[in-house]
């Protein structure tokens, strides 16, 4: 669902991605690792067209990103770790907006926008202004405006920051479910404990080349039999 191939990208003299080769499979939940400046969210910006690569070919659902970008970038959701939302909106605006955008018709907004909303508990919430929000309220309603176009692919970074207990919760079930239903999910975390217990296949990357990848299992038996995948995080990365 997403393929990766030769993924170079530099800020001036400084390498961000060099050589990344990556696969996602369909209805698969994939972590991506790495320390900070590792390159993960450079990856997650050029897969999502934020970023142009240097050079290297992106494929989301099969469709080029370089040659039909508007056709591939349809194909995909992305949710930063700080959640961009237009403040003077409501989030039943914003959904609105989201969805207008991608060419969705009135009653299918609506529709989905009461779904998702309700499903992140702001239907009580969905007509005010989004300025007096907390951050996990503005994450929630980012995510919700996501998953309003249905995408094939949603690329998350760093999904569970500013989230409360209950709603991280809600969200690991919630991306369960998704991957049962065929979406592919790919994110990042700091969380390795919540890695380990969602994630069904886990790439580690450093200064911009993947240092290992496999389930969860084979990865802490990549680095000796690591008790955890935090142990053997730590110990692929130094």
């Amino acid at each position: 669902m997403i393929r990766v191939e030769g993924l170079h990208k530099s800020y001036g003299d400084r390498v961000a991605v060099r050589g990344l080769d990556l696969s996602v499979e369909p209805g698969r939940l994939h972590a991506l690792l790495g320390r900070n400046g590792a390159g993960k969210s450079t990856a997650m910006h050029c897969m999502v067209g934020l970023l142009k690569p240097d050079r290297g070919t992106i494929r989301l659902d099969g469709v080029d990103l370089a040659d039909r970008r508007a056709e591939a970038l349809r194909r995909v959701s992305y949710l930063p770790e700080v959640a961009a939302v237009y403040e003077a909106l409501t989030p039943e605006e914003f959904l609105a907006l989201r969805g207008r955008l991608f060419g969705m018709d009135e009653a299918a907004i609506a529709a989905g926008s009461a779904a998702w909303l309700g499903r992140f508990g702001l239907a009580d919430r969905s007509h005010e202004p989004m300025a007096g929000f907390s951050k996990g309220m503005v994450q929630k309603a980012a995510l919700a405006a996501a998953l309003l176009t249905e995408p094939r692919v949603l690329v998350l970074d760093e999904p569970i920051t500013g989230l409360d207990v209950v709603s991280t919760l809600e969200l690991k079930e919630l991306l369960r479910e998704l991957a049962r239903g065929g979406r592919t999910v790919l994110f990042s975390s700091h969380l390795l404990d919540v890695v380990e217990n969602l994630a069904e296949w886990v790439t580690v990357i450093e200064q911009g080349r993947v240092v290992a990848e496999g389930t969860v299992a084979e990865v802490r038996r990549l680095a000796g039999d690591a008790a955890s995948l935090e142990a053997a995080f730590q110990h692929l990365v130094h």
